[in-house]
């Protein structure tokens, strides 16, 4: 056997060695080891400015024919769920807020001005706000390589693809029983 190809299996295994050496307390919880946090501090509150910057950036990453909206301003943000140990064993906190947004002109990619001469007889279309309910979702251990927690949004109504079931079923919390 060459030494390339008992090297490859070897770079792998010391890539995964080193990916969980360096997530350091992450990789203990994982692995039964370490003290357990309370539910409350594995995953950040609805109105953590964190959680409210990567919801607009994930908003604004989408394709523009999914959402096509710029987020002006997150309102009345409320918990309306904190579920851990059901399904799963990772802690999920649902939450709802009321988005104010302006709607991009449907012909237009994201982050673009329009022409002046090309829409409203030469002047840029004004900004329209619209309002609509944000529902999403703080799940722990979903970020990169399952360190730290990632957000799920979806805007209701602008499901168009039904990404997340249509009215947003996804990320809204499971129904009690």
């Amino acid at each position: 056997m060459s030494l390339r190809r008992c090297s490859r299996p070897l770079a792998g295994a010391l890539l995964f060695a080193g990916a969980v050496a360096l997530s350091g307390p992450a990789a203990a919880d994982w692995f039964g080891g370490g003290t357990p946090q309370p539910v409350e501090k594995r995953v950040p509150a609805c109105d953590d400015a964190s959680v409210q910057a990567k919801l607009v950036k994930s908003i604004a990453s989408a394709d523009p024919r999914y959402y096509g909206v710029t987020v002006k301003t997150l309102k009345h943000i409320e918990q309306s769920a904190l579920v851990d140990n059901q399904d799963s064993p990772l802690a999920r906190r649902y939450c709802t807020a009321r988005l104010e947004f302006d709607p991009l002109p449907a012909n237009l990619p994201a982050g673009k001005a329009p022409p002046k001469n090309v829409l409203f007889g030469g002047e840029p279309a004004p900004t329209l706000p619209h309002e609509r309910f944000a529902f999403y979702m703080v799940e722990e251990k979903a970020g990169f390589v399952g360190i730290s927690w990632n957000v799920e949004v979806c805007i209701s109504g602008l499901d168009r693809w039904r990404v997340y079931d249509g009215q947003c079923e996804t990320v809204r919390p499971p129904p009690t029983q």
